[in-house]
């Protein structure tokens, strides 16, 4: 299932401020939720290509919010690139784990979550998937896709709710003993 986590980077990246959103949700108490770090690695590395830079370059980011379907696309990797902080134009392994040392944000997860939800009924299909997976560029059967929804759809209705994906997306993050 872990071909899913790849849309909760690509919503993180559409929608990254320098540190003042994360804190501000902090104070009003939003909860933050930790990726898995093997997962976001994967993220990664699919986003950064097969041309073995370690780096998630402008060229690619922009490629990406295209896709989604982001207005003014190529402005939007900008402005992600040089929020970054990135001399290069590019988003090394580091920084892109750096970035989410805190956790996502629950409406983070919640818009992920709507990229897939396609007729907008709060579920998930294997339809609904499939598409999804289409206008990134991959290509899954829908046998594929069902087989990923029955992993994780915990009531067997053949449909993934927000909480099913919460916790295939998700686990609490552990806050540091002081």
């Amino acid at each position: 299932m872990s071909q899913l986590a790849i849309l909760n980077f690509k919503y993180n990246l559409t929608k990254w401020r320098p540190g003042r959103e994360r804190q501000l949700s902090d104070l009003i108490g939003e909860p933050n939720y930790e990726p898995d770090r093997r997962e976001l690695e994967r993220v990664f590395y699919k986003i950064a290509g097969s041309d073995n830079n370690k780096k998630i370059k402008y060229k690619e980011l922009n490629k990406l919010l295209t896709k989604l379907g982001v207005e003014n696309a190529a402005a939007e990797a900008r402005q992600m690139i040089k929020a970054i902080g990135s001399k290069e134009k590019a988003i090394d392994l580091e920084c892109f784990l750096d970035l989410h040392k805190n956790g996502v944000m629950l409406r983070e997860i919640r818009h992920a979550f709507s990229v897939f939800d396609r007729d907008r009924d709060g579920r998930l299909s294997a339809e609904d998937i499939q598409h999804t997976f289409r206008m990134l560029g991959e290509s899954y059967e829908l046998k594929e896709c069902e087989r990923m929804v029955k992993q994780i759809d915990r009531n067997h209705d053949k449909y993934v709710e927000m909480d099913d994906f919460m916790l295939m997306m998700t686990r609490p993050v552990k806050k540091a003993k002081t």
